[in-house]
Formats: C-alpha cells, sequence, structure tokens
C-alpha cells in the first residue's frame, strides 16, 4: 500500500484501516505456509520443474 495516501482522498484516507487488516492475516498466511517449507522441498520443487522441461 502506499505509505503516505492522500488525507484529501476519500479511499486514501480510509485504505490503511479497510485493508491493513486484510494485509496483515494475508502475510500472515504467507509466513505460516513458509514456516512449513524447507529448503530441501524447495530443491525438490524446483528439480521437478527441470526434469519436466527437459522432457517437452
Amino acid at each position: 500500500m502506499h505509505e503516505h495516501p492522500s488525507p484529501e482522498c476519500p479511499i486514501g484516507r480510509n485504505v490503511h484501516a479497510v485493508l491493513g487488516t486484510e494485509l496483515d492475516a494475508a502475510e500472515q498466511a504467507m509466513l505460516d505456509h513458509l514456516d512449513s517449507t524447507t529448503l530441501a522441498d524447495l530443491a525438490d520443487a524446483t528439480r521437478e520443474r527441470i526434469a519436466q522441461q527437459e522432457q517437452a
């Protein structure tokens, strides 16, 4: 989100209050997901994609 929305704009002066909670929840969901992801998981996924691309 824009760090300094215009207080003159009806959307700008309300955007943080309206979207802030939603964005916080989305960020927490992402962090929770990443917390259960290992480097081995990412390496495996990368190898799988490379193998699929090489077969194409």
